[in-house]
């Protein structure tokens, strides 16, 4: 029923102000050297990084979607790190995300560029043993079929490439996701379809209720961010989902928003939740998911700052590095001995 509700209008190609410097399709692996910088604004590679390029992921329904793999060049297995989002997996580069940094303070050199906008960093990651997995979503850039917004079809397609992650041979068999906002939101969606090697989760401030969070919020109509969202990403050659036009044809909850909503009573896997009371747009979905999701292995941190800044800080990256040491990598570091419910501000 669902399926049938949905809209679509066409997508249009990724504009300049969002192609990053890795954007153009040129399948391939390649080694980045330490000291490599994709552009003077830019972090340095602080480590050798093998980078796989434009690699093809066949979905359960024949869609084949294309994802970049950053990963140490030395031979060893490593947990991968997966970041889900309709952004672009090249566009941490882009002129706009570097516009982005700077209205909330941040400067680009503390980023390689190399890092899905709102995702895990591979200069901070592939140097602590991680592997970094950036999949365009369906329907994004070069990516086959239509791609929808915050959807059940979201989970589907993470399970899909978290199980593909797990067979190679570079691959310990433990996935883990990480991110703010959409990348946030599609791991509550992953999560819920239980794939066997999704290991741990962090959910860095993240809308749980597509109507109630941000088309119907209140129960007034509010679609002013939903249509940013149509309007300013899911750039491909497709198709994308139309949410202003189903608000409108759908003003009340039925098949089609229900499916919007994760089935929180199915994430049991372990998650580290980041949230806040500063944030319009996710505080109340955050806190909701937090309080839903069935895992007897969950942590949450808030904060009082904006979430990009919380999500590059440094110590904030190295108290993720430990939760994932423990769930990923198997450390007997103490994590489980962190306070479940946490409080830190600034100034």
């Amino acid at each position: 029923m669902s399926e049938e509700q949905r809209m679509y209008v066409p997508s249009t190609p990724l504009p300049p102000a969002r192609t990053g410097a890795l954007t153009a399709f040129d399948p391939g692996t390649r080694t980045l050297q330490a000291g490599f910088q994709i552009a003077p604004q830019f972090k340095p590679l602080p480590v050798d990084i093998l980078f796989e390029k434009d690699v093809p992921v066949q979905m359960r329904d024949g869609v084949t979607i294309y994802a970049d793999v950053f990963r140490p060049a030395r031979s060893e297995k490593v947990p991968v790190i997966m970041a889900w989002s309709p952004y672009g997996k090249a566009q941490g580069s882009s002129l706009a995300v570097m516009g982005v940094f700077g209205l909330v303070g941040l400067d680009n050199s503390i980023v390689s560029g190399l890092e899905k906008f709102e995702g895990a960093d591979p200069a901070y990651w592939v140097a602590q043993g991680y592997a970094i997995c950036n999949p365009d979503m369906r329907g994004i850039v070069d990516g086959e079929g239509s791609s929808v917004l915050w959807d059940r079809q979201d989970g589907r397609d993470c399970y899909d490439v978290i199980e593909w992650l797990a067979e190679q041979e570079w691959c310990t068999g433990k996935v883990g996701m990480s991110g703010t906002s959409y990348l946030a939101v599609s791991q509550w969606f992953a999560a819920a379809e239980q794939p066997p090697h999704l290991a741990a989760i962090n959910p860095w401030e993240g809308v749980s209720d597509v109507y109630r969070d941000l088309v119907m919020r209140g129960g007034m109509p509010d679609t002013g961010f939903a249509r940013q969202l149509q309007e300013g990403s899911f750039f491909g050659k497709n198709q994308k989902e139309d949410i202003i036009g189903e608000v409108e044809k759908y003003p009340l909850v039925n098949d089609l928003w229900e499916n919007k909503i994760p089935a929180f009573d199915k994430i049991t896997v372990p998650a580290y939740v980041v949230a806040s009371y500063s944030n319009t747009l996710h505080t109340a979905g955050t806190f909701r998911a937090w309080r839903r999701m069935a895992s007897e292995e969950k942590w949450l941190r808030i904060h009082n700052t904006q979430e990009w800044p919380d999500y590059y800080d440094e110590q904030h990256q190295d108290e993720l590095r430990r939760f994932f040491d423990h769930f990923l990598k198997d450390h007997d570091n103490g994590w489980e001995q962190t306070p479940r419910a946490l409080f830190t501000a600034r100034p």
